[in-house]
């Protein structure tokens, strides 16, 4: 007989939120919903961890000056090191946040 996951659900700030007992009920919850076996969890231990990425972890400072320095410094060497290896016929970024969503996707070292 199959294992039924205790759920409780709702919606906090405009998110649906769906709490289960434990992982077994994710990974069961997860594969009834998705029908995929091959997911990865990326998720955090603690809710109250802002969702911030890794780059912005790293140079975390004080100094906002700095930090948007190492900021700009880091996009602008994913961009050379981009160049010739995004296609044959790459969609061309528009702005500063176009060329972050794409460095978020890439295996470039920058």
């Amino acid at each position: 007989m199959k294992h039924t996951p205790t759920v409780t659900c709702g919606i906090e700030d405009g998110v649906k939120i769906t709490r289960l007992d434990d992982w077994t009920d994710f990974s069961d919850f997860i594969t009834d919903r998705l029908n995929y076996r091959g997911y990865i969890w990326r998720g955090q231990q603690d809710i109250s961890w802002a969702l911030e990425p890794s780059l912005e972890r790293s140079i975390a400072s004080n100094d906002a000056v700095q930090t948007a320095a190492i900021r700009k410094a880091h996009l602008k060497r994913f961009q050379y090191a981009s160049r010739g290896r995004r296609g044959a016929n790459p969609f061309p970024p528009q702005n500063e946040n176009e060329w972050w969503g794409i460095s978020a996707g890439s295996v470039l070292e920058s």
